[in-house]
């Protein structure tokens, strides 16, 4: 059982360092790959990146506030005369 505890342990570590060396140079491909297309002076304008998300939001919007306004005007209005029917009856 310990023999194979062992080898267990030393394909384990064999692995884990094959795993270090292919992640280093992956990331050094990455870096070198990207510094080479890179330009100094990169900005992003986010105005034009977030319209997409800025127009479907207000589309939710627009689309949702003619049925929950009068949805809440019901509501206020339940409370409301709940109010002054607990007051003019004087029960709690």
């Amino acid at each position: 059982m310990s023999k194979m505890r062992g080898i267990i342990r030393s394909v384990k570590k064999s692995m884990s360092e094959k795993a270090v060396l292919a992640a280093g140079a992956a990331t050094a491909v990455l870096t070198a790959a990207s510094a080479a297309h890179a330009e100094p002076t990169t900005t992003v304008d986010y105005g034009t990146l977030f319209s997409g998300v800025v127009t479907e939001a207000l589309k939710g919007i627009t689309e949702t506030l003619p049925i929950a306004i009068p949805i809440l005007g019901v509501m206020a209005a339940v409370g409301l005369g709940m109010k002054v029917f607990k007051k003019l009856t004087g029960k709690a």
